[in-house]
This record gives C-alpha cells, structure tokens and sequence, in this order.
C-alpha cells in the first residue's frame, strides 16, 4: 500500500495558520509550521510546491502575499542568500518593491461595503468608455479593464476601493498596465473574472500580476523609489512570505512569499 501510495503521488492538503505540521510536497515528511511563531521582522518564505501544496490561499487570504522569482526574491533582500528564510527585514524588502524589474504577483483584498461614493464624480464616464467594446467599467472598485480572455488588464482607475486601497498600502499600489490574474475563486477567464468583480456581495481578493519592466523604465522607477522609500519602510509586510502587516480596508496580518519554484508572499514563496 505504501509503494501504491507514493507512486501516485502525494494529495494537496489542506493546512490551518494553527496547525502543528506542514506536509513537504516532495518526501511527505511533516515540518513545524512557521506560521505559528511570532511576527517577526523577517517574512516567511514558501516554495510554491510547499504553498500549493498545503492549500496556504485560503488559510492566508488575510495575510499580504507576494509571489517572486527565488532570484528576485533574493535581490529583495540585498543578499545572494539560499537559505529558507529571509535574512533582512521585511520593511527593507518591501521599500524594494516598486523598484524590481522583474515579474511579481500580489493579493489585493477589498470589502464593498467600505466603498463611499465620490461626491461630484458619479457615472460621468461610464457611458463613454461602456461604448467601446473592450473597455469595462468595475462599479465600487472604480477600475476600467480590458478582457484579454485570461487576464484583464487595468486601463484606468479612479476614486473607488482601488484608489483607497492604494492610499492605504503603499508597498502594494495598483497601477494602470497591471494585471488581474484571479478574482476569489475564479481565474484563466476574463470575463468569468468581470462576473465576479461585480456579483461578489461582500469581499474581493484579487491577484494582480505585475509583468517585467524594460531596463530603461526600471532605472526611473529604482530612482524614484528613493524618494518614497521612507514611507514605504513603514509598512510591515512582506512577499510569499508571511507576515501580519498593518491594518487598511482589510485587515492584513502577516506577509507570505512565493517564488520561482518557491513563491512569495509578506508570507513570500519564493
């Protein structure tokens, strides 16, 4: 039975925050959850085989989450490091964000019921932009996207949840030209994607990717990014790695970190 089981594989399991042991997707052996420590300054880093593997989406979907290569993860931290956790502190990778060229992903999580509508701005520029076939308007989020079938990039956002998301996380601002990758449950279709955005009654977590920048625009935003980095230091979160971070329309403990075969997140795989 034993040699029947390995053979076809280990199955995904579903751990907690408070559970004792996470299942290594490879040899099965059990390790000691680092969720349960105490926040620290550092993230908690996860491969995405060990992430994926014990179903960590739904047991952090409070938590920041970032999803990185291993090498920009480790340029993040300022170190050629490979060991399993990162070395320097999470306000230090995070303060490094905005300026990376590389690829990323990070979770986005909203409440409706947090959304005010703008005094002046009411639909006045709905009807111009639902004219055309590929831009669509995102009620209460205030975003237009455009449905690329399996993602929808962000065209233009104005004041909305999105707009106050931003004001709140600075380490995780939105920006025109990203895109969204998944939306809760749903992903691999943009307009399964639109649905979602709009018929969720109350939360949103959405994933946005982030593509690789041109050399050249990264210089400018690595430039820029010493300008900000004091206000982006304060943020205690992290990549999927794991870590609380502060308080905004959602509360947000601890930053996970996925990448490359490990990934990301303030928890960060990596």
């Amino acid at each position: 039975m034993e040699d029947e089981d390995t053979s076809q594989g280990l199955q995904p399991r579903k751990a907690s925050i408070n559970d004792e042991w996470l299942q290594h997707p490879a040899s099965g052996a059990f390790i000691r959850n680092p969720l349960r420590q105490k926040p620290g300054p550092n993230p908690i880093v996860f491969s995405a085989h060990e992430y994926d593997h014990n179903s960590l989406d739904e047991a952090l979907q409070d938590w920041h989450c970032i999803t990185v290569k291993e090498s920009t993860l480790h340029a993040l931290e300022g170190q050629p490091s490979s060991s399993a956790f990162g070395g320097s502190s999470t306000r230090a990778i995070v303060s490094r964000l905005g300026a990376i060229s590389s690829s990323f992903e990070f979770v986005v999580r909203l409440r409706k019921s947090a959304y005010l509508p703008p005094r002046s701005e009411g639909r006045r520029r709905q009807g111009g932009k639902e004219a055309t076939q590929s831009v669509i308007l995102i009620d209460k989020v205030n975003i237009e996207v455009t449905d690329l079938d399996s993602r929808l990039r962000i065209d233009r956002m104005s004041e909305g949840l999105m707009a106050a998301w931003n004001r709140s996380n600075p380490a995780f601002i939105v920006r025109p030209g990203d895109y969204i990758v998944r939306v809760n449950g749903e992903r691999g279709s943009g307009k399964a994607m639109v649905e979602e955005l709009r018929a969720a009654e109350e939360s949103l977590r959405i994933v946005i990717h982030r593509s690789e920048v041109p050399a050249r625009q990264s210089a400018s935003a690595e430039s820029r990014g010493t300008k900000s980095a004091s206000a982006s230091s304060e943020v205690d979160g992290g990549f999927k790695t794991a870590k609380p971070g502060l308080p905004s329309i959602v509360p947000t403990p601890p930053l996970v970190s996925k990448s490359g075969p490990r990934r990301l997140r303030p928890v960060v795989k990596s």
